[in-house]
């Protein structure tokens, strides 16, 4: 009876033994499955670290390629800038090159012509002084060959009378009065009359004087034959001199004898 039951109990401790067996198999199968999870997680985040990792790398590098792509287009659109700005510029230079060219030509060409004009203004002027010349040099001839109406002419004068009455009647014969006789051949103080004329005077050391005898500035205001600046017929103003050409009667003279 003793041997059953120790059959007995020492199957249910086999039993129990191989139950406790089954069980720390299954905790052995579940701590290996939860081992293996556990590292099919970690292989999972490891992954998705070298994926990420590799995200950012590419678009680190992505960036890297935009930035120097912008770098070498912003480059390369100075270096276009800067090459147009030269050319503008080199344009700008011959432009302004050739215009100085063309404004120089212009210019001078101008000055050619205006220089031909006044050649040609001095070349008539020329003329017209030759012809006024000539011109002079005929009346005067004709003037010398002419007997006025008091019996005078240019060159064989009359008596004394005559002749001061002539030189210095302003009324009457003006221009001889201004410019003397023979006025084209004694233009000035060392003209071609150096010698006594017949009034005991000569054109240089006479009343006639230097042509302008006064500056010009002291002729201002003044009138006629005062006003002529290249001959002087006297020493004394004409307004000065009161030549009494009448007396009233009954009005006594100092100078005659009462």
């Amino acid at each position: 009876m003793r041997t059953a039951r120790t059959r007995a109990a020492t199957a249910t401790a086999r039993t129990a033994r191989a139950r406790a067996r089954t069980a720390t198999a299954r905790t052995r199968t579940a701590t290996a499955r939860t081992r293996t999870t556990t590292a099919t997680a970690r292989t999972a985040r490891a992954r998705v670290r070298t994926r990420t990792a590799r995200t950012r790398a590419a678009t680190a590098t992505a960036r890297t390629a935009r930035t120097r792509t912008a770098t070498a287009m912003a480059r390369t659109r100075t270096a276009r800038t800067r090459a147009a700005t030269a050319t503008a510029r080199t344009a700008r230079a011959r432009t302004r090159t050739v215009t100085a060219r063309t404004r120089t030509a212009r210019t001078r060409a101008a000055t050619a012509t205006a220089r031909t004009a006044r050649v040609g203004t001095r070349t008539a002027t020329a003329r017209a002084r030759t012809r006024t010349v000539m011109a002079r040099t005929w009346t005067a001839r004709a003037r010398m060959r002419t007997t006025r109406d008091d019996g005078t002419n240019a060159y064989h004068h009359s008596d004394d009378d005559t002749r001061r009455q002539h030189r210095h009647n302003n009324d009457t014969d003006t221009y001889r009065d201004r410019y003397g006789p023979q006025r084209p051949a004694m233009k000035g103080p060392m003209g071609a009359r150096r010698g006594t004329a017949d009034d005991d005077t000569d054109t240089y050391h006479n009343g006639y004087g230097p042509r302008r005898h006064v500056p010009p500035r002291r002729q201002r205001g003044r009138q006629g034959d005062d006003h002529d600046t290249r001959r002087r017929q006297r020493s004394v103003p004409r307004h000065v001199q009161t030549i009494p050409t009448c007396t009233t009667a009954g009005t006594v003279d100092d100078n005659t004898q009462q």
